[in-house]
């Protein structure tokens, strides 16, 4: 396949605009793999993905917290879930902020990731998939990044329902059901 993706253009989108992978085949209409496979070849390194700066965010806020936190993706990048801390499994979702204060975080995948469908993993009625978090972590952490500064929602896996695809936390509100659970790292102490 020839393509039209040269260094220039690669480095301009990575450096300058900071375009994912995802971003440029989506702007593009091309296989995303044939994006990472042309940066490879001219030695041009991706751009930290939201869910990987919300990893390290979450890494970083506990070890603030005197939270002993183990990257598990540094050991293996199938782990059913990301940061062990504490003893405890924890799963973290990322969003960047919405303009009007809010972040959304997405719990399903689209068939375009072809995840198995497993004891751990459901299909839902409109062809999406979801991990079972209940059966994988303990917590998820809402890892919500700002330029300001980040806000982190720890919550039991098993508050969250097996059907569930988004979840939309805002600043603004009073009365969502996850704002006791905002900075809640007690939980995860011994």
């Amino acid at each position: 396949m020839q393509t039209f993706l040269n260094k220039e253009l690669l480095t301009y989108l990575y450096t300058t605009l900071n375009k994912t992978d995802k971003e440029i085949s989506n702007f593009f209409a091309i296989d995303r793999t044939h994006v990472t496979h042309t940066r490879k070849k001219f030695d041009i390194n991706s751009n930290t993905t939201t869910g990987r700066e919300g990893e390290l965010a979450a890494i970083n806020e506990l070890g603030s917290r005197g939270i002993k936190a183990i990257d598990m993706n540094e050991k293996d990048k199938l782990n059913d879930f990301d940061i062990s801390a504490n003893g405890y499994r924890l799963e973290v979702k990322s969003s960047k902020m919405y303009d009007d204060n809010s972040f959304t975080f997405t719990l399903s995948e689209g068939p375009h990731t072809r995840a198995k469908i497993s004891g751990k993993r459901i299909k839902l009625s409109n062809g999406r998939t979801r991990k079972l978090f209940r059966l994988t972590c303990d917590f998820i952490l809402f890892v919500g990044l700002s330029n300001r500064k980040n806000y982190i929602w720890v919550i039991p896996s098993s508050f969250i329902p097996d059907n569930t695809q988004t979840i939309r936390i805002s600043l603004n509100s009073k009365r969502s059901k996850y704002i006791p659970f905002k900075e809640r790292f007690d939980y995860l102490r011994r």
